[in-house]
């Protein structure tokens, strides 16, 4: 009975310190999805307080696309709650199980006990005292017997703490089958929101490729943010310019952020897809212009996976117009890589990333051309040719 009690003990204080750990990380999850939330309430006044015919369709475009981060910020957010829960639930029903276990088995030890009082009861106790060889003897019996006395209390004591424990781990289950229920309404929510925010963003886009002045006046946009991209980049750099300067960059990613420019011509592509729009200066037949593209275009399926084309720091998640949802990478040395026009992105600012690192997946946040990435390589606060950079 011993090891299959101690095999029991062993087994309740895994799941309990399990279960710990899931608690802690639904909690720090919770925190995530009432900011998020915070920043959609007040986006969502923003947007009431906005004089629709007043502002343009590109900067209802705009409001759509950040609004459409936050939302599937909140389903990836919700998607790892449901995901917690479930284990959650897992770990309790088998606490429960092994609980049920244990209360069975101290059930048959009391009924050992009352078996054994029935055929001898005190009667027989008083026999054995009487029957002693000495005093002292009568002494170590009498202790003997009132150390099964309170053995029989303990048990008593011990099957009403594990009815109640049994109790308190059902109820805890079904508050997190509630919880679970609760979660996946809200996703389903959040869903239909989404794909209604997305036709009203596609229905916006059809209307704008039909107008060669706002097809213009979006080309101006691009500009102006490629200004703000290249101010980023170059406020970035002079900060971490000056971290390492201080000592204040942290060993683990200093070792990890070299060799990036030894790598050219070796780096795998960040999405499968075809290049629509090359590095440089590119005439759009449309508006009958010549664009300077910063980067390259990739365009790919909605939803394909975006990956980190080698070691680097999240260094920034931000949204520009022209360019969507946009993740810029801190490859040490004066390297960046930047990956814009996302949908949603998997990573946190200061998160240190390995090639091949799912970031993100494609969208058209920021785009009139459908769903796509834009890829930009910086060196020395320079835009560089990417594809020279791929293999």
């Amino acid at each position: 009975m011993k090891p299959f009690f101690y095999i029991i003990l062993l087994l309740c204080i895994h799941l309990s310190f399990a279960q710990g750990d899931i608690d802690g990380r639904l909690k720090d999850n919770q925190k995530q999805l009432d900011r998020v939330k915070s920043e959609i309430g007040d986006l969502r006044k923003k947007i009431a307080k906005t004089d629709i015919k007043a502002s343009t369709t590109i900067e209802q475009i705009k409001t759509i696309d950040q609004e459409l981060a936050l939302i599937g910020k909140t389903k990836r957010l919700l998607n790892k709650e449901t995901n917690l829960l479930s284990k959650k639930i897992s770990l309790t029903r088998d606490q429960l199980d092994l609980n049920r276990q244990k209360l069975q088995s101290q059930k048959e030890q009391y009924t050992k006990r009352i078996v054994h009082l029935y055929k001898y009861g005190k009667v027989r106790n008083v026999e054995i005292l009487l029957s002693s060889e000495s005093i002292n003897h009568a002494l170590v019996r009498y202790k003997y017997l009132k150390f099964f006395n309170d053995h029989e209390k303990r048990l008593i004591r011990n099957i009403v703490s594990r009815v109640d424990q049994i109790k308190q781990l059902e109820t805890a289950l079904s508050l997190d089958y509630k919880n679970q229920r609760e979660t996946l309404q809200e996703k389903k929510r959040e869903e239909d929101i989404y794909f209604a925010r997305k036709n009203e963003k596609k229905a916006m886009v059809d209307r704008l490729k039909w107008n060669s002045q706002n097809l213009s006046k979006q080309l101006k946009t691009a500009e102006e943010e490629y200004q703000k991209l290249y101010e980023l980049i170059v406020t970035l750099e002079r900060q971490r310019r000056l971290r390492e300067r201080r000592g204040e960059t942290k060993p683990d990613y200093a070792l990890n952020l070299k060799d990036f420019r030894k790598n050219k011509g070796k780096l795998p592509w960040p999405v499968t897809g075809t290049v629509i729009h090359k590095y440089g200066k590119q005439h759009n037949k449309t508006l009958k212009t010549t664009i300077n593209n910063t980067g390259i275009d990739i365009q790919a399926k909605t939803g394909a996976e975006v990956r980190a084309v080698f070691t680097g720091i999240v260094s920034m998640i931000t949204y520009l117009s022209g360019y969507g949802n946009t993740i810029i990478l801190d490859h040490g040395e004066g390297y960046y890589t930047v990956y814009s026009h996302l949908d949603e992105f998997f990573v946190d600012p200061d998160e240190l990333v390995e090639p091949g690192h799912v970031i993100g997946l494609v969208g058209d946040s920021g785009s009139l051309e459908g769903s796509k990435l834009h890829f930009a390589v910086f060196s020395n606060q320079k835009t560089e040719n990417p594809q020279s950079w791929l293999r």
